[in-house]
C-alpha cells in the first residue's frame, strides 16, 4: 500500500442550521466515497471483533483502558492519540478547541508542549473521568482515531525515538537495556548511553518484550480499543490529509481549525521501509507480522511481504 499523502481536495459544504444540528453536512461526490469508505473501515473492524468475541455491549468500563483518549467537552469530542501517526497536529488542534485561542493554525502551537505534562492540564484524558462519565462521553461524543501501516509505524517510532540526539530520555530508559540484551561484545559507551541502537535490535526487543510494549510501537486495538469505542472516523495516515479534512467537518469543527499539510524536509519512513525490512530475515518479518496481526486484519493491510519484486506499503 503506497503512503503518499494525498493532495489538497477542494470541498464544498452545505451548513446546517446549528439550532437543529451541531454537525456538518456535505454535498457532492466527496461525501459519498468519504461515508462509504469510513462504512467500510468500521464495518471490519466490528467483524474483527465480533470475531474475537468482543462488542461495544458486551465490553465493561475501565477507566485505564483510555490513557491514550483526548477529550474536548466543549465540542464533545474524543481524540485517540496514537503516536507516530499525525498525533502531534491532533493534539494541537484538540489543544485550540479546549483552550481560547485565537489561532486556528496547529502549526503555531509549539510541538513540544502537546507531548508535555502541561498539556493534560488543558486537555484531560478519558481515564480521568468517572465510569459514568466515561460511558456517556464514549455513547455521545464524537470519536477519532488514526492509524498507518503498522511496520511502517514501527520504523518511523524507531528512528524517531533512537536515532535522533535529542530523545535521551529513550535512549537511557530502552536504549541501554536494547543493548545489553541483543548486542554481542557492547562497548561500554554504548552500555552507558545507548545512543546507537541498531534496527534490528530494536525489532529483537519488541518480539521479545519483558515489559508491557510502549505507546509508541503498542498495537493500535491495545491503544484506541476499537472493539469498546464505536469511532465515528478511523483515518489512515496513507490519505492523512483527505481523512483529517472529512473529520473535521463531521465533527462540526472546520470553521475553526485547519488541519496543516506536511512539508518533508527529510526523507519518509515509506520511502525507507522497502530498504530497511529487506534487510531482515523473512522469519523475523514474519513474526512483526503475528505481533500486530490483529491490527493488519482489523484496518484492512496487505501482509508486509518485503521480500517480493515490487512489494510497497
Amino acid at each position: 500500500m503506497n503512503s503518499n499523502i494525498c493532495v489538497v481536495i477542494d470541498v464544498m459544504v452545505e451548513y446546517i442550521n446549528p439550532e437543529v444540528d451541531s454537525r456538518e453536512k456535505f454535498s457532492n461526490q466527496f461525501l459519498t466515497n468519504e461515508e462509504i469508505e469510513q462504512e467500510m473501515r468500521k464495518k471490519n473492524v466490528q467483524e474483527i471483533c465480533r470475531k474475537n468475541l468482543i462488542s461495544q455491549k458486551q465490553a465493561t468500563v475501565n477507566p485505564q483502558q483510555f490513557t491514550d483518549i483526548l477529550v474536548d467537552d466543549k465540542h464533545k469530542l474524543l481524540y485517540c492519540s496514537v503516536p507516530k501517526v499525525a498525533c502531534t497536529n491532533w493534539k494541537r488542534i484538540l489543544y485550540i478547541l479546549s483552550v481560547k485561542n485565537n489561532s486556528t493554525n496547529p502549526v503555531n502551537i509549539n510541538a513540544s508542549f502537546v507531548h508535555s505534562t502541561d498539556f493534560t492540564k488543558h486537555v484531560r484524558l478519558l481515564s480521568s473521568y468517572s465510569v459514568s462519565e466515561i460511558s456517556n462521553k464514549l455513547e455521545n461524543y464524537f470519536k477519532i482515531m488514526f492509524v498507518r501501516e503498522p511496520l511502517e509505524r514501527l520504523l518511523s517510532a524507531y528512528r524517531n525515538k533512537f536515532t535522533m540526539p535529542y530523545n535521551r530520555y529513550f535512549h537511557k530508559r530502552y536504549g541501554r537495556k536494547i543493548v545489553k540484551m541483543f548486542r554481542k561484545n557492547p562497548n561500554q559507551t554504548s552500555l552507558a548511553e545507548g545512543n546507537d541502537v541498531q534496527f534490528k535490535e530494536f525489532v529483537q526487543y519488541v518480539l521479545n518484550p519483558k515489559e508491557p510494549l510502549n505507546q509508541h510501537w503498542k498495537q493500535y486495538y491495545k491503544l484506541c480499543h476499537p472493539c469498546i469505542v464505536n469511532y465515528d472516523i478511523i483515518g489512515k495516515y496513507e490519505t492523512l490529509y483527505r481523512d483529517s479534512i472529512y473529520a473535521l467537518q463531521r465533527a462540526g469543527i472546520s470553521h475553526k481549525v485547519t488541519f496543516p499539510t506536511s512539508a518533508y524536509h527529510h526523507r519518509k519512513t515509506s520511502d525507507l521501509a522497502l530498504e530497511i525490512y529487506r534487510q531482515l530475515p523473512e522469519e523475523t518479518i514474519h513474526k512483526l507480522w503475528q505481533l500486530y496481526s490483529v491490527d493488519y486484519t482489523m484496518f484492512g493491510y496487505s501482509y508486509p511481504d518485503y521480500h517480493s519484486t515490487g512489494q510497497t506499503i
